[in-house]
């Protein structure tokens, strides 16, 4: 009687682990395929997605949580509109002279440069802040 208990049990965890590596395989299987579904539509979704060359957002102005006014030069036309969570409403145009200007503003380094001036242990800078210096010490 014993030892029918025994070849039971040894069947039932033989089942038992038969079953782990089942479930394993299936749970890889599903890893695997949500991976190379996430790069196929990655590649389908950045050829829809390419850069515009007649439609820039200049300015965006947060009004209240869903609600946005935007400046939107499209072609050479530069126009308002406001943007909530259902509705999109032209409000104005304006001529581009009216606007004021970003040459003052910065360019933010890309990623790859901040990631690589962290590994080195240096300050992070944009290329702007970089010529400024070399003019300063030119002066």
């Amino acid at each position: 009687m014993i030892a029918k208990n025994y070849l039971f049990q040894g069947s039932s965890t033989i089942r038992n682990i038969a079953e782990l590596f089942g479930l394993l395989l299936v749970f890889v299987l599903i890893l695997v395929l949500a991976y190379y579904t996430s790069k196929w539509i990655g590649k389908t979704g950045a050829g829809m997605t390419t850069k515009n060359h007649n439609i820039t957002i200049i300015e965006t102005l947060r009004l209240s949580q869903t609600k946005y006014l935007q400046i939107i030069k499209i072609a050479n036309k530069y126009i308002v509109i406001a943007v909530s969570k259902d509705h999109v409403e032209y409000l104005t145009d304006i001529d581009g002279d009216q606007l004021k200007s970003f040459e003052g503003v910065m360019d933010t380094p890309s990623f790859k440069e901040v990631l690589s001036k962290i590994k080195l242990g240096t300050n992070v800078k944009s290329k702007d802040c970089i010529e400024n210096e070399k003019d300063e010490n030119d002066v």
